[in-house]
């Protein structure tokens, strides 16, 4: 059987990132911003080479392109292009000047979010470059010239957190938000920032709101699950694991952690269920052994428990598992 252990940080970071560069993709391509949306997937796929949709909405957007690239060819070839000598030459600066003006006055908004964009893509080439605080200054001039720019205020929530602003960083997850309830990283951000800050109880409002919109994200399950347990709130915290590990039935810790909630629940029977589960995907993980120990110990099946706990003994044999262990030895001495 194939073992499958719980992802990386930076796998974590490379998801999170590719999510949010596809969900940008979707955007220009409502757009029809071409270009934009071929740049957004191909980031995506940069950090998930693997996934399909990805690749798939990248071939569509270059079939687009394509087809307004030659669709355009067609409408200037046919023309005959009229010549600056055909021109009266005392009125060409004055008619382009008179144009510039009208499209200037006339459509402000416009000419304002280019401007934005600009910014917008200066701060995003200096996040690849690394330099961050100027990318923050670029972002913070695109949302300054067109405050209606989601996802700017996302990108400068992300580089906030990061840089340990958090209160900055969650008045700008909450202007995202504001401006697109439907993005569920906007939710999600928002809560690991309010974790950092204590502020428990609204991380469970956001992280919630995100597992409502992005439902088959199980590491949004499991990180809610943990902040249920420290607000003491036992029933509804084994209620999302169960969620978690159905939808990844392959992660352990996620068994492991619903096996540990039920035991201490006093609900030994299916804590022992659970506890199996995550050894059987994970056999080297000596927490698991000591957990579904301990539980076996309460039942007082003796012979199954300290078969267990010895796993433990086995799994931790340097310094730095001396609490594991003491439990251990501990959980073998009640032993009858």
């Amino acid at each position: 059987m194939m073992l499958i252990s719980l992802p990386t940080q930076q796998q974590q970071t490379n998801f999170k990132q590719a999510k949010h560069f596809f969900s940008l993709g979707k955007v220009f391509a409502k757009k029809s911003e071409w270009k934009k949306a071929i740049a957004a997937y191909r980031k995506a796929i940069e950090l998930e080479p693997d996934w399909k949709e990805a690749r798939q909405s990248l071939a569509d957007a270059e079939n687009q392109l394509q087809k307004k690239i030659i669709n355009t060819q067609q409408q200037i070839e046919p023309s005959k292009k009229l010549k600056i000598v055909d021109r009266p030459l005392e009125k060409i600066p004055t008619q382009e000047k008179q144009e510039s003006a009208i499209a200037t006055v006339s459509n402000p908004v416009t000419v304002n979010s280019n401007f934005a964009d600009e910014y917008h893509t200066n701060g995003d080439n200096l996040v690849e470059k690394g330099e961050k605080e100027e990318a923050i200054k670029a972002y913070r001039k695109a949302i300054e010239i067109n405050p209606e720019l989601w996802e700017v205020y996302h990108k400068l929530g992300n580089l906030l957190q990061e840089k340990g602003e958090l209160e900055a960083a969650v008045t700008a997850y909450q202007k995202s938000i504001e401006l697109k309830s439907d993005f569920s990283w906007s939710h999600n951000n928002l809560a690991d920032v309010l974790v950092k800050l204590e502020r428990l109880k609204e991380a469970v409002n956001a992280y919630s709101q995100a597992i409502e919109l992005n439902p088959d994200f199980p590491w949004g399950y499991y990180k809610l699950g943990d902040i249920l347990v420290k607000l003491e709130d036992w029933d509804k915290a084994i209620a999302i694991y169960r969620q978690a590990v159905t939808i990844n039935p392959q992660a352990p810790w996620y068994f492991y952690k619903l096996g540990e909630l039920l035991h201490q629940q006093g609900q030994f029977e299916e804590a022992v269920k659970y506890l199996y589960k995550a050894i059987e995907l994970k056999t080297d993980v000596p927490e698991f052994y000591l957990g579904l120990g301990a539980v076996l110990v309460k039942l007082k099946q003796w012979s199954q428990a300290q078969e267990y706990l010895h796993q433990v003994i086995q799994y931790s044999p340097d310094s730095c598992q001396t609490s594991l262990l003491a439990q251990a030895y501990y959980y073998l001495g009640a032993i009858k």
